[in-house]
């Protein structure tokens, strides 16, 4: 899975510029989204997080999250998605996952990618 994931950024990395994401009136070129990615990766490393560790990854539906969750992929952790806008599922995700960490993106009110 690995391979597939660091191909599909290998090839994101050649659109550089072009529009990767529009939301809320702003743009997120596909360099940026791989820059967050990458800055997500070694957030992550930095923080001993390894290799098959269960990791709750909180947050909403945008770029900021998605880079998050990508870099979470990479980095062959045990992805668990909450939509920080569900918090009725949170407790029972805790129960059932037992995530040793729990991450989350803030979007950027000044995406200028």
């Amino acid at each position: 899975m690995t391979m597939i994931v660091e191909e599909l950024a290998g090839r994101l990395r050649t659109y550089e510029d072009k529009e990767a994401f529009w939301i809320d009136g702003q743009s997120v070129s596909y360099a940026a989204f791989v820059q967050m990615v990458d800055d997500n990766s070694s957030s992550l490393a930095e923080a001993g997080i390894l290799e098959g560790t269960p990791v709750l990854i909180s947050g909403d539906i945008n770029p900021e999250t998605l880079a998050l969750l990508w870099a979470c992929i990479s980095s062959r952790l045990i992805c668990i998605p909450h939509l920080a806008s569900n918090a009725a599922s949170l407790d029972s995700k805790m129960q059932v996952a037992s995530p040793e960490w729990t991450v989350s993106a803030t979007p950027s009110k000044d995406r200028d990618g």
